[in-house]
């Protein structure tokens, strides 16, 4: 909605019935939010959400060692993407075991994600 904020957020591990929940909440101001009902996606943890140019959301999250993106008109209900946008393989040498944590942002005509890299050895 114009004029609206919406912030998603992920459920940890540690929660009882863990299935890597995405909830959202909405806000006019930015400091008071409320609970929309229903659960956005799952397996989905670390949710970077973008308005595209066509009006319709990307999300970008992590999925077991991959981070993944889902596609959405209203911002509410979504849909996987096939593929993975980013996984261990990578061009720098690396050998990574992990990748997660996702944030996307658009500068300019270029998108930018930044996303956290796991390395298992000294």
């Amino acid at each position: 909605e114009t004029g609206k904020y919406r912030m998603y957020y992920s459920a940890e591990p540690e929660i009882p019935g863990f299935k890597g929940q995405v909830y959202s909440v909405t806000s006019n101001d930015g400091k008071s939010w409320t609970e929309e009902k229903g659960t956005r996606m799952e397996w989905a943890t670390f949710p970077s959400v973008l308005k595209l140019t066509d009006g319709k959301f990307r999300m970008y999250y992590q999925n077991q060692n991959a981070i993944k993106s889902a596609i959405s008109s209203d911002g509410l209900s979504w849909k996987e993407e096939l593929g993975v946008r980013v996984d261990v393989k990578n061009t720098a040498g690396l050998t990574l075991s992990n990748v997660a944590s996702p944030t996307v942002i658009k500068s300019g005509n270029e998108y930018l994600m930044v996303y956290s890299g796991y390395i298992d050895q000294k």
